[in-house]
C-alpha cells in the first residue's frame, strides 16, 4: 500500500530511507513502530539503528 500524502507542503518533509520505511508504513497502516536495543532493551524513537543510551548498535530490529 502506498504511503498516503495530505497535499500540503511541510516545512521539513519526513525523510523516508530504507531504513525509516517500515516506521511510516507503519503510520499509514495505523501502527506505530519503532526500534529497540537489544544491549540494554531501551526502545527509541524517533526509530534510531544504534541506542543512544549505549552507543550500541544491537538494535533487534522493527517493533
Amino acid at each position: 500500500m502506498p504511503i498516503q500524502t495530505t497535499g500540503t507542503t511541510l516545512a521539513y518533509p519526513p525523510r523516508v530511507t530504507p531504513f525509516t520505511e517500515p516506521f511510516w508504513q507503519g503510520l499509514n497502516d495505523g501502527v506505530l513502530r519503532t526500534t529497540r536495543c537489544r544491549a540494554c532493551s531501551h526502545m527509541t524513537f524517533p526509530p534510531n539503528p544504534s541506542a543512544l543510551s549505549v552507543g550500541s548498535p544491537n538494535w533487534t530490529g522493527w517493533i
